[in-house]
Parts: C-alpha cells; sequence; structure tokens
C-alpha cells in the first residue's frame, strides 16, 4: 500500500529543484549563505574593519591610475592586506585577553 501524501511530493519536487539551483546533490548538506547575510553576521568592529580595509584599496587603485602603474598598487595593497590582518588579529588578541581578566 502507498502511504506516500500529496505534500511529499510537493516537497520533493521543490527539493529537487533546490538541489538544481544550488548545485547540491545531498539534502543534508546547508544552501550557501548569501552575502547580505554575512554582513549581518558581523559585529560593528568587523563592519568598520572591512570597510576601511576596502577604502585603503580603493584609495591605492585610483592614487595608481594615473600613472598607470599597477605594480605599484599591486605591492600597496599586499602590504596593506597584510598590515590589516596583523592589526585584527591583535584586535582579537586583545579581545581574548580581555574576556581572560573578566572571566
Amino acid at each position: 500500500m502507498n502511504t506516500t501524501k500529496p505534500d511529499d511530493y510537493v516537497y520533493t519536487a521543490i527539493d529537487a529543484i533546490d538541489e538544481v539551483s544550488c548545485g547540491n546533490t545531498r539534502k543534508d548538506e546547508p544552501k550557501p549563505t548569501s552575502g547580505k547575510d554575512k554582513w549581518h553576521k558581523l559585529n560593528r568592529w568587523q563592519k568598520v574593519w572591512l570597510v576601511s580595509v576596502v577604502i585603503q584599496k580603493l584609495i591605492i587603485v585610483l592614487m595608481s591610475l594615473a600613472t598607470m602603474d599597477f605594480s605599484f598598487a599591486f605591492i600597496m595593497i599586499i602590504i596593506i592586506l597584510n598590515v590589516n590582518c596583523l592589526v585584527y588579529g591583535v584586535g582579537l588578541a586583545i579581545a581574548w585577553g580581555l574576556r581572560r581578566v573578566k572571566a
């Protein structure tokens, strides 16, 4: 005896459409989150840091447009990216230390 309800067929069809659109072949794999969801998960300081990094990159590229020397821009972007990662890491270390002191 077939115990499948009509609703099961609808959900199966929707799941199949989702798998095709997301490229997933397994139902238990999570769907990729959108950039908007990722942005909302960041706290205020992470958003400020990310925006400042983007502004720094934009300024360097605009400065190099006048001379069309993009090798300078590439090197400066790498240097600033490393410095920003270092600043972010120091911020994480300070936050971790403050949490340890408070606990």
